[in-house]
């Protein structure tokens, strides 16, 4: 993995009936420390976290959560 590269994570959508739904949630590499890294540094690629400008913020990750394609 590389700065820039896409993939996806995996999140939980809350269904509002005490249930969630396990879901792929479209990213870009941001930051990566090292290749063994656990933590990686990505930026939301997805309409719920642009339409309020929080994709340009880039959150962490845990590695075992990123699914490549």
């Amino acid at each position: 993995m590389n700065k820039g590269d896409e993939i996806f994570v995996k999140d939980y959508k809350c269904n509002g009936d005490g249930t969630c739904t396990s879901i792929l949630r479209p990213a870009e590499i941001a930051w990566q420390p090292s290749k063994d890294a656990e933590l990686i540094m990505v930026r939301f690629l997805d309409e719920k976290f642009r339409k309020d400008g929080r994709a340009l913020n880039p959150v962490q990750v845990l590695r075992k959560n990123i699914v490549t394609n």
